[in-house]
Parts: C-alpha cells; structure tokens; sequence
C-alpha cells in the first residue's frame, strides 16, 4: 500500500524514537517534509510542526535541522521547530538539512475581543483597509523543468517547487498556485507534491496568474528499477 506523507511523517516519529534510524551525514539528504503542510495560529499561540528528512530512497534520516521565519514579527519559531504566534499576519517558516529545505505557510489572526454585558455594546472599530499584496515578480522553481524528467519510482512522491518572488527577490507567501496533472492515473499532484500511481510518462503543470504555464515532465518508474539522479 503506498505510504502517504502524513505516514511517513508517523513512520520518521516512531523511528526517530525508537533509535531506528541511524545517524547520517547531511550530505545524504535528498528531501525534507514538513506538516502540517499550512497552519493557523491566533497572536500568542504556540505550536510545534514536525521535519522529516529522507534520502533518494526514501528512507528517513537522523539529522539536525535548522528553522527560520520570513518574518519573525509576525512567527518566531524556535531549534526544536516550535512555533510562536506574534502579530496577525504570514510568514513562510523554512526547516533545513543537508542542503535541503521543507517549508510551510503560517496565517496568524488577532485575538477574539471578550463579548460585551448585556445591554451594552462597544463601538466599533475603524476597518482598516488591507494591506496592499506584493506584486509577483519572478518565480523559483525547483527543479528547473528544462532540466530532464522529474524521475519517481512507483509508489513515491516527489515534491515540485514554485515560490514566487517580489522585485526584491523575497518570498510572496500564500501566491495561488493551480496545479495539474495530464494523466493522474501516472502521476497524481496535490500542492505540488507528485505521486507516482502508475508507470509511465505525463506532465504536471504549475499555473500563476500572468505567467506562462510551467510544465515538468514526468516519469513513474517500477520500484524495483534503479533510475539515475533525477532533478530535485
């Protein structure tokens, strides 16, 4: 059955735990996961959010990651990947190993005023307008499409990454992102995450509004095959 990556965020826990995964060099690293895939906090929250790191096999690794907030005036968050809501706002909190990176996308809303006595009702107050949304400037896409098939072995994933960027190169947090698969009997995609169903070749197709369509190919393979280093 195929190990969906909520499970195998279960699988690293328990075997991490356990002492089942033996320690590695970072330089092993070939993925890292981290879920909740999105969360969100009210101001004063905490939270913690779980790192998995996996070699090309996807095996779990025994490795130290470090984390980082987009803004930490809105999330802080901690060494052991624990969360600290700040102001309302979003952030894109990053966990690291080995050269490799997983993030998430944090919202933080304000805390719910205490409801009014009977009888007496609080005025209310100015509706500040929204905050003006970056424009999308570029996007960082990983791997680059025109480097050759993205190569999964049946029953894997494989994560495609399109972060958007502002003229300062810095990262647009919550940027819609439409994602398609041609033939989701091959491969199926969700938030960018590729799974392999069954063997064979389509394409997967990432679309932002004014940009062209961005479009990998892709090649389920049987697990048993050994296919060579495939972009990451």
């Amino acid at each position: 059955m195929p190990i969906t990556s909520p499970l195998r965020a279960v699988i690293a826990t328990v075997a991490l735990a356990g002492g089942l995964a033996a320690p590695v060099r970072a330089r092993q690293v070939a993925e890292v996961q981290v879920v909740p895939e999105s969360v969100t906090l009210r101001a004063g929250e905490r939270r913690p959010i779980l790192a998995t790191a996996f070699d090309a096999a996807g095996n779990v690794l025994s490795v130290r990651f470090s984390f980082a907030s987009s803004d930490t005036s809105v999330v802080a968050v901690d060494a052991t990947g624990a969360l600290l809501a700040r102001r309302p706002g979003l952030a894109r909190v990053e966990a690291r190993a080995g050269g490799r990176s997983g993030a998430i996308t944090v919202a933080v809303r304000g805390v719910e005023p205490a409801p009014e006595p009977a009888g007496r009702r609080a005025p209310e107050p100015p509706v500040a307008p929204p905050p003006a949304h970056p424009r999308v400037e570029s996007l960082l896409l990983e791997p680059g499409p025109g480097s050759g098939p993205v190569v999964i072995v049946l029953g894997g994933t494989r994560r495609l990454t399109v972060l958007p960027k502002d003229s300062a190169d810095a990262d647009i947090p919550g940027t819609e992102i439409g994602w398609e698969s041609a033939d989701s009997t091959i491969a199926r995609v969700e938030a960018g995450a590729v799974r392999g169903m069954a063997t064979g070749t389509t394409t997967v197709t990432a679309r932002v509004q004014g940009f062209r369509p961005v479009v990998w190919e892709v090649r389920v393979v049987p697990a048993d095959s050994t296919p060579g280093p495939g972009p990451r």
